[in-house]
């Protein structure tokens, strides 16, 4: 049986004249002009380009490099300092942080140390030749030499200056770098040497820098996991803050 909804008769807006059609047109078009014309107003202002000019500019190679991996090495250089007192004051094995892990899988102690050490200086040495050519490994050694290291790291990031580091900006930078060759389960893939096509600074932001931060924050877990008293304080290091 048809109920009277399927009698209702569809109520239908009346169709719009063509020339309602061709001024909405003509209403659309001028905006879309006005907005076009204003852009190119604005990006022809010399205020823009000044702005634009100081943005491009504003962190140079230089600050986005060396400054940052000084920060993180010298909280490093703090943290191992503190777990050198923690462990002469409570009596915990000192020697035997440095074969701890985080995990079984996970590489030791003395290892993150090495490779933040070697992504940091190596790092920048790569930017400097095009060649990341980290020295081997040397594997277990005493606490007190993994902080020598790290002494040494800061001597040489400190001795990198901005003029030389700020001429390396902007050049093609094509890098070889081991990568995994099953990149859905890096873990247990086999990794090999691939070229990539980079410059300093995607080398430095996307490859050096994100290197050097997991292991210096492995190296901090291991320590908390040692129960040295460690906050995020401790690691986040001195703040550059601007002069007043």
């Amino acid at each position: 049986m048809l109920k009277r909804r399927d009698f209702t008769p569809l109520i239908r807006s009346p169709p719009q004249s063509r020339r309602s059609l061709h001024g909405r047109a003509r209403q659309l078009q001028a905006k879309r002009v006005h907005r076009r014309e204003s852009q190119q107003l604005v990006l022809s202002c010399p205020l823009y380009d000044t702005i634009f000019t100081m943005a491009q500019v504003a962190t140079s190679l230089y600050d986005l490099s060396v400054p940052t991996f000084l920060q993180t090495a010298r909280a490093v250089g703090g943290f191992l300092d503190r777990t050198t007192k923690h462990c002469a004051e409570t009596g915990a094995g000192l020697e035997e942080v440095v074969k701890a892990r985080l995990f079984p899988d996970m590489a030791p102690f003395h290892f993150q140390i090495e490779a933040l050490t070697h992504h940091a200086i190596w790092g920048m040495e790569a930017v400097k030749t095009g060649v990341f050519a980290p020295p081997p490994l040397v594997g277990a050694m005493p606490f007190a030499d993994l902080r020598t290291m790290v002494g040494h790291a800061i001597v040489a990031l400190e001795a990198f200056s901005p003029d030389e580091v700020n001429s390396w900006s902007g050049k093609n930078l094509d890098i070889e770098i081991y990568q995994p060759l099953d990149v859905d389960n890096p873990t247990t893939s086999g990794w090999v040497p691939r070229t990539l096509a980079l410059t300093p600074e995607t080398f430095l932001l996307s490859y050096s820098l994100p290197n050097f931060y997991f292991h210096a924050v492995t190296a901090y877990n291991i320590l908390r996991t040692r129960g040295i008293p460690l906050g995020k304080y401790h690691f986040q290091g001195q703040l550059r803050t601007r002069p007043i």
